[in-house]
């Protein structure tokens, strides 16, 4: 029984090493058939928006080949670069910085200046915004501190410097186009450069602030008698903040007459100053103007010099803009 058992063994090792190599071992290449002998792995449809990983019979891969796909894993697509938040530069090579409260006075300094800043924020870049003032023969070198942009272009900067003394002050003004201008430390600054943006800018969108009525008093506060009430509308474009012209109204009412109020220009900031002119020609004529802000869905401020109030709903469209509703109600 022992020598039978043996010289079966001996046949059986015999004919194993007759066959090929590839008989007796599981495919390990690029296939990757994890160990399920007949099948392999193949990316289906390589070249599409949407390859897929399959594992498929090795009698089909003559048939997949044939129609373009791979064999293997489909490579994992590269995840697109995350959107740099959008953000514009002001450079002037130079600047002109008077002894007084406008242009006319005499000039005191000049020198570069320059800040950026995040679009959808506005808030400016610190550090690396400065200006160095030129008193020659000495370089003052001041550097931003903090500082912000509206989309209207309402610019405020804070300023200290060390070298070559110690010294804190500010600037407020705007930025219209290429030039920027207003009060440094209390005199008349301007400078005209360039402006360069990069980045994912917001897109266009607007909002539309809508009041039933409204409450207009006859003096400076809502203590004062209340004069007339009516409806207020008017929208903006978000990005420059300048308010839609025609469309925009106040519909003055005081009881038995009501003077159609239309809006003839404005502007609306991201931190929510309004400014509104208007112009009356039914039933007579007039023109006057609202500076406030506009604060949630409540509009507030000074329409020719006399207190006014509107609490209504604020509605954004556009990809720039979020939506927001709030409850109207009256403002006694």
């Amino acid at each position: 029984m022992i020598r039978r058992g043996l010289g079966i063994a001996i046949v059986t090792a015999m004919l194993l090493l007759s066959l090929p190599l590839g008989a007796v071992t599981a495919h390990n290449g690029n296939g990757g058939d994890h160990g399920h002998r007949g099948k392999m792995t193949v990316c289906h449809k390589p070249n599409s928006t949407h390859p897929v990983t399959i594992s498929i019979s090795r009698n089909a891969w003559k048939a997949h080949k044939a129609h373009g796909d791979t064999e293997g894993k489909c490579p994992t697509p590269p995840k697109p670069p995350a959107p740099t938040q959008g953000t514009c530069t002001f450079d002037a090579v130079t600047s002109a910085y008077y002894n007084g409260a406008n242009n006319t006075t005499g000039l005191y300094a000049t020198g570069p200046i320059h800040f950026s800043w995040t679009v959808a924020t506005g808030v400016v870049t610190v550090p690396g915004g400065y200006w160095n003032e030129f008193i020659s023969p000495t370089t003052y070198f001041n550097n931003v501190t903090s500082g912000s942009v509206s989309g209207t272009g309402t610019v405020s900067l804070s300023f200290v410097r060390t070298i070559p003394n110690s010294n804190a002050f500010s600037f407020s003004g705007t930025l219209s186009g290429n030039t920027l201008s207003g009060l440094m430390a209390g005199t008349y600054f301007t400078a005209t450069g360039t402006v360069s943006c990069s980045g994912t800018v917001p897109t266009q969108g607007t909002c539309t602030f809508d009041a039933a009525t409204s409450a207009y008093y006859n003096g400076p506060t809502n203590a004062s008698p209340l004069y007339a009430t009516g409806p207020i509308h008017f929208s903006w474009t978000v990005a420059t903040g300048v308010v839609t012209v025609p469309g925009g109204y106040w519909n003055e009412f005081i009881s038995p007459t009501t003077y159609f109020n239309n809006i003839t220009s404005g502007t609306v900031s991201g931190a929510g100053a309004t400014n509104l002119s208007f112009v009356r020609t039914v039933p007579d004529s007039n023109s006057f103007s609202f500076s406030g802000s506009l604060s949630g869905s409540s509009l507030s401020g000074l329409m020719a010099g006399n207190f006014f109030s509107a609490t209504g709903i604020v509605s954004c469209s556009g990809a720039s803009a979020g939506s927001h509703h709030s409850d109207e109600n009256d403002d006694d």
